[in-house]
């Protein structure tokens, strides 16, 4: 994986699905499949890793991209 991403942002942001997914499945009495929300975001994510393209990936390319560590100059 790309040096200049921002690992703890993505981390961050995995935590954040899973407790989102965990919430939802609360709320709708068990009705959300938290391990399916789970893998369609790790699909998504590692599409925009590896630099599949945005139709697979859909919006965590720009989530990636957006955790990019900027150029310190």
């Amino acid at each position: 994986m790309p040096a200049s991403l921002d690992y703890p942002a993505l981390a961050r942001e995995c935590i954040a699905v899973s407790d989102g997914l965990q919430l939802q499945w609360v709320l709708s009495d068990g009705a959300v499949d938290i391990v399916e929300g789970v893998r369609r975001h790790a699909t998504r994510l590692a599409a925009a890793l590896t630099g599949a393209g945005e139709a697979e990936s859909g919006s965590s390319v720009r989530v990636a991209e957006a955790a990019t560590v900027p150029d310190r100059q």
